[in-house]
């Protein structure tokens, strides 16, 4: 029984740390798809505080080694300098 009460007042202890921290922070991923990038935009605008970072969908996978791209210029720098603005980290899906 000696042996137990340092583990269980360890335990304890650990459990006690823990429960003490602050719950995960979520993430949300505003997704700007290249087929209504406009809504995408208005989203970013409406919901900025609520979103951890953009997530454009403008690539594709062609083959194992090539990428295609399916968005107009402008309408990545339009994009991207919302983003920029919104100090939102901007991440590329493919």
């Amino acid at each position: 029984m000696r042996r137990a009460k340092p583990f269980l007042a360890v335990a304890l202890a650990a459990v006690a740390l823990l429960s003490a921290c602050a719950p995960p922070r979520r993430a949300v991923t505003g997704w700007v798809p290249y087929w209504s990038t406009d809504s995408g935009r208005t989203t970013i605008d409406t919901a900025r505080d609520l979103l951890s970072e953009v997530s454009p969908f403008w690539y594709r996978a062609t083959s194992a080694t090539t990428l295609a791209n399916d968005e107009a210029s402008a309408d990545q720098s339009a994009v991207i300098a919302q983003a920029r603005a919104t100090h939102l980290p901007l991440i590329p899906a493919v």
